[in-house]
């Protein structure tokens, strides 16, 4: 089980933000992972608001992620949107799930222009739905509903780069994909995870030849 540079360095600031000392790694990939189990992490380690302490980490990402798609660090691989627009064109439902609040997913859907291909966007806002936060498969299944998925006559599947995606669709009963990019820091000792992918690809587009 990984843990991304980037995220990783956003939770260490923000544990300054409540004068802790950082946990050790493991600790920190627990936290990540934690689901509901998250609060008691935070509680151990000497955080009483759990609400303040991801409302200032998602204003750090924020932050972050705003000053990388401004200097280009943060772009589309190839082919993203040709695949995306052949799959609405073949009438393929697609959806985005992401445990980042709204003003997040929203910023960065519209600053990389990706408004038109997603039947369903979700995202996770701390307040009202934390429970459909990957690993947990009840935002998968919050989205199938929503796009009325039948499994007797459609196949779903989950396309991400870390453990949370995949567990979170084996979990929800759909196929799961890894997808494996240069910058990929999360697939080493993939199998090790709760759940493996049923399929690996290493480009967008090789998901039209599954």
């Amino acid at each position: 089980m990984g843990i991304t540079k980037e995220i990783d360095n956003i939770l260490k600031e923000n544990l300054k933000n409540f004068s802790i000392n950082t946990p050790p790694q493991k600790e920190r990939k627990e936290l990540l992972y934690a689901e509901e189990k998250h609060k008691h992490i935070l509680m151990q380690w000497g955080v009483s608001d759990c609400e303040l302490f991801w409302k200032l980490f998602n204003e750090i990402d924020f932050k972050n992620r705003k000053k990388l798609i401004e200097k280009s660090e943060i772009f589309l691989f190839n082919k993203v949107k040709s695949v995306l627009q052949r799959l609405r064109d073949e009438n393929k439902k697609l959806a985005l799930i992401s445990n980042s609040p709204s003003y997040i997913v929203e910023y960065v859907i519209e600053k990389l222009s990706l408004n038109k291909y997603f039947d369903v966007v979700l995202w996770i806002d701390y307040n009202k739905n934390q429970n459909l936060a990957k690993p947990s498969p009840y935002g998968i299944l919050s989205i199938l509903d929503k796009l009325k998925y039948n499994s007797e006559n459609s196949n779903a599947i989950m396309i991400g780069d870390s453990m949370v995606d995949i567990v979170a669709a084996k979990r929800a009963n759909i196929y799961g994909c890894l997808i494996v990019r240069d910058s990929s820091k999360e697939i080493l000792g993939f199998e090790e995870w709760e759940h493996n992918p049923d399929f690996i690809i290493y480009s967008l587009d090789d998901l039209l030849e599954l």
